[in-house]
């Protein structure tokens, strides 16, 4: 899905739409039931009736979605006339569609957000949590993906919570670390879509690991089956998968699904460094245990707080955890 953007993703699933990809330019929207083919093209302006032409002679029977800057007066003018065409403004959060009955917005600061999250921040406390010897900065930043600048302003910024010993940095407190780690961590960010299987939750999450396509660990389990798979405590009811690119679920046996009627979540993540930080974890195709806790927040189930529990003491205590 190289040209719907997760800004644009956000404003059509706060428009109602259900997505997953056909191809890197082609999307199906779930839309009330209704399901519509459309072609993907990012632009820098509203387009004109002649691109609207020649776009829509290679799209055959194809919706065209139209990702645009912003919607503006001319934009409104479009798709009043052009029952085939949908338009997203990725800074503004509006989205011009024949299956609305109004025009839907998230608004600007929705899109935008409050700025970049220190994905880097987060993902030093995972390092400092899984490794059970000093670690350099050096080190730091190969297990994070991000520069030894970056590691120093983030070591600047736990404080108290670090420590620099002869042999390199290391949490001063693991417990007080993971607690506020599990406290300030949103999770990965990106695009989430809610998908319903009959099949068990655990065979749900294998289906889609397998089906992904991009070298190792291309795809991550998170969630109640990450956890599972981690430090095992009830039976899973709801699995997540992080993916680095689209899947057509769909072809996997999938139905679009509420939120709260889901079996399974598939995301795109936008947090970069899960991937190294899984890999240090070591576990598998499996999410690190903080962001495993992260995930875990999100779901549902009376049991959560002490599947919580149990993740976190397993974790501190377990003297395998990292290398």
């Amino acid at each position: 899905m190289e040209k719907l953007t997760a800004r644009a993703l956000t404003a059509l699933y706060a428009a109602g739409y259900t997505t997953h990809a056909i191809s890197p330019v082609t999307v199906a929207l779930v839309y009330d039931n209704r399901v519509h083919a459309a072609r993907v093209h990012r632009v820098v302006g509203t387009p004109s009736p002649a691109r609207i032409e020649r776009d829509r002679a290679g799209a055959e029977d194809a919706v065209l979605l139209y990702v645009v800057p912003r919607i503006t007066p001319n934009a409104r003018v479009l798709a009043a006339r052009e029952p085939r065409v949908i338009l997203v403004g990725e800074r503004d959060g509006v989205v011009l569609s024949p299956d609305l009955e109004v025009v839907s917005s998230i608004g600007p600061d929705a899109v935008r957000g409050r700025g970049r999250p220190p994905w880097g921040r987060w993902a030093v406390m995972r390092v400092l949590l899984m490794t059970r010897v000093p670690q350099s900065q050096r080190e730091i930043a190969r297990h994070t993906g991000i520069s030894q600048g970056a590691v120093s302003n983030a070591l600047r910024a736990l404080g108290d919570d670090v420590v620099r010993g002869g042999g390199g940095w290391q949490a001063t407190h693991p417990p007080s670390l993971w607690d506020r780690f599990v406290t300030e961590y949103p999770g990965p960010g990106g695009t989430r879509t809610s998908w319903f299987s009959l099949d068990p939750v655990g065979e749900q999450a294998r289906r889609l690991l397998d089906a992904t396509t991009g070298g190792s660990r291309a795809a991550l389990v998170s969630g109640d089956v990450g956890a599972d798979a981690v430090a095992p405590w009830h039976i899973p009811t709801h699995g997540v998968v992080y993916g680095r690119s689209a899947v057509n679920l769909i072809d996997l046996g999938f139905s679009p699904a509420s939120p709260e009627e889901a079996s399974l979540t598939f995301v795109l993540p936008e947090d970069p460094t899960i991937w190294l930080t899984a890999a240090l974890f070591d576990h598998g195709p499996v999410a690190d245990p903080m962001v495993l806790a992260a995930e875990l927040r999100r779901g549902r189930g009376s049991d959560l707080a002490e599947a919580l529990g149990h993740l976190r003491s397993v974790t501190l205590n377990n003297t395998d955890v990292g290398r």
